[in-house]
C-alpha cells in the first residue's frame, strides 16, 4: 500500500534539492534552469508542484552569480 498523499515538502539530501506536491495528480517535470523544476499537470497542465535544487546557501550564492553575468 501505498502512504496516503500529504502537501508536505520533502528534502531529499543527496540532491540537496526541496521538492512539493500541491496536489496528488499524475505530472511531468518541465525544467526551467538548473536550480528550478516545474511539475505540471498531464491533464491540463497546471501547476502540481516543484523541485527547488541547490539549497545550500554556496549553490544558491553561485547561481545568482551566474545569472547575473549572464544578464550583464
Amino acid at each position: 500500500n501505498l502512504p496516503s498523499f500529504s502537501q508536505r515538502p520533502y528534502y531529499e539530501p543527496e540532491g540537496d534539492s526541496l521538492i512539493f506536491y500541491a496536489r496528488d495528480e499524475q505530472s511531468y517535470a518541465k525544467r526551467l534552469n538548473s536550480l528550478l523544476t516545474l511539475f505540471l499537470s498531464t491533464q491540463d497542465n497546471t501547476l502540481v508542484g516543484c523541485e527547488v535544487k541547490g539549497l545550500s546557501t554556496t549553490a544558491i550564492i553561485d547561481a545568482v552569480r551566474g545569472e547575473l553575468k549572464a544578464a550583464a
